[in-house]
């Protein structure tokens, strides 16, 4: 990074006496030598002034419009100092004055010291990274430092909106100071990088394309400082985990192993409704005779999950999609209880304002469209450019009386011989959607680079098909709307 690159202070904790001194008192000035230099510290050291009792040391940067401060230190005893988290290949200027009594002396050491290395380069690759909280693949940046020693930020910007991308990066952090506590806090969360590495997962709000930029920072006097300097990814598309929209695929897209992530489970506990986390179980898709099937679902809880649901593909163009239609039979016991897959399934009643939850064959259904909302309960559709992602959704529907039905869980059901409703494993455990399906070798570890979205060939139009566009469409005017970072693994 070149010296005449500028830092920019983002809020924090303000320190106290961080004002550029003068001095009144008449002591001699330190003389300070500079050792230990390296691409990000170094170390300032001086002889015992006679007659001090201490020492005030400034560090500085000069920005071309003004002085940054880097450290301030108004009460030293010692006479040597290190600091750190520094910036390569930059010049600091560095003040050094005796002190005794409450006086400051006017006689300054002066200097400077440039840290070594050369320019910094962080070279950003956008990747697809599977994270086990939340069960889903995730936008990240591969990033590549030429100096292991360099902590750096990374954002994610909107493409269109690149010439602020430093102001963008500078409300970034300040938003997330808050949460994590300052920079200890941010390094320990993963979101002030240091070296080479993967950043945390970003989940988008919406969709749109997006860059992501990494800048240098560091931990000053005045605050996080920032460089001017931005570092840029190609563009990328990103979509939110419940943003429906799909994308180009054909059936054998969807074969294969995946691992499949719940929103949620609703469970019943002491006659009340309670929604646990989701679940993450491996699934299988199949070639059917006449579409496709899926085993595995529900994992260990459900005792029918090698009984195959049966997924209804259709390709009417580029986006093929399948949905799942419901009653399906599974089979029935040796009792006589026959279990079939219900669409369980959340009324709202638009003349009371409730909201009733109801089991598959207690609901007197007078709606043919309600009938139908259950029976085509939902749909099946490519959830990213890279095809590593299958989002399953619920239908909703609303009446013209405001009423509406949200279809949000898929289990087993069953009906004994007396006609009396049977739970699977004695109680209400629906898993709720939406269902992520992340193909099992990304879920397992592979990592796979973003397509570049500024190539004719992987662009991705706002006018793509899509089971709800406009309510998924955001404009994003700052940071703290476009996305939420995952933080751990």
């Amino acid at each position: 990074m070149a010296s005449a690159t500028a830092l920019f202070a983002c809020t924090e904790a303000e320190p106290d006496n961080v004002e550029i001194g003068d001095g009144d008192g008449e002591l001699a000035a330190p003389q300070v030598t500079f050792s230990g230099i390296t691409s990000s510290s170094f170390t300032a050291s001086w002889d015992a002034v006679e007659g001090a009792e201490e020492y005030r040391y400034e560090v500085t940067w000069d920005t071309g419009s003004g002085k940054e401060i880097i450290a301030v230190e108004p009460d030293f005893t010692g006479t040597s100092f290190t600091l750190e988290r520094l910036q390569p290949a930059t010049e600091y200027s560095v003040r050094v004055a005796a002190r005794s009594g409450d006086a400051t002396s006017r006689n300054w050491f002066s200097g400077t010291v440039t840290t070594g290395g050369t320019e910094l380069s962080l070279a950003i690759t956008p990747v697809e990274k599977y994270f086990a909280r939340g069960g889903y693949v995730y936008p990240a940046a591969s990033v590549r430092s030429s100096d292991e020693d360099v902590y750096y930020w990374v954002s994610a910007v909107p493409s269109d909106n690149m010439d602020n991308a430093l102001s963008w990066v500078r409300e970034d952090i300040d938003n997330n100071i808050s949460y994590y506590g300052g920079w200890d806090g941010l390094v320990e969360s993963g979101l002030i990088m240091k070296g080479s590495g993967e950043s945390v997962g970003f989940n988008f709000s919406g969709y749109g394309n997006f860059c992501f930029v990494a800048v240098p920072v560091s931990n000053t006097a005045s605050g996080i400082t920032v460089s001017s300097k931005v570092y840029e990814s190609y563009p990328f598309f990103a979509t939110g985990t419940d943003t429906a929209m799909p994308f180009p695929a054909n059936k054998n897209d969807f074969v294969g192993e995946w691992m499949l992530t719940t929103n949620s489970t609703l469970v019943s506990e002491g006659g009340y409704y309670v929604e646990n986390a989701g679940e993450i179980f491996p699934v299988t898709i199949s070639q059917a005779e006449n579409g496709l099937e899926l085993t595995g679902w529900g994992g260990d809880r459900n005792r029918y999950s090698s009984y195959p649901l049966v997924l209804d593909y259709t390709q009417p163009n580029d986006y093929g999609e399948f949905t799942i239609s419901l009653p399906q039979t599974i089979t029935t016991d040796g009792d006589g209880t026959e279990w079939k897959y219900y669409s369980w399934f959340t009324f709202y009643d638009g003349a009371t304002g409730h909201y009733y939850r109801f089991d598959p064959d207690d609901f007197d259904l007078d709606y043919p469209e309600l009938i139908q909302a259950l029976t085509d309960a939902f749909t099946g559709f490519v959830g990213n450019l890279n095809k590593t992602v299958i989002k399953v959704i619920g239908t909703q529907l609303t009446a013209s009386d405001g009423s509406g039905l949200v279809v949000n869980g898929l289990w087993p059901y069953g009906t004994a011989s007396d006609g009396e409703g049977v739970y699977l494993n004695g109680k209400h455990e629906e898993p709720f959607e939406i269902y992520f399906l992340v193909r099992k070798d990304v879920a397992d570890g592979k990592i796979l680079e973003l397509p570049d979205s500024s190539a004719d060939e992987n662009a991705v139009a706002a006018t793509m098909p899509s089971l709800s566009v406009e309510a998924a469409s955001v404009r994003h005017k700052t940071a703290e709307d476009a996305y939420v970072r995952i933080v751990g693994k």
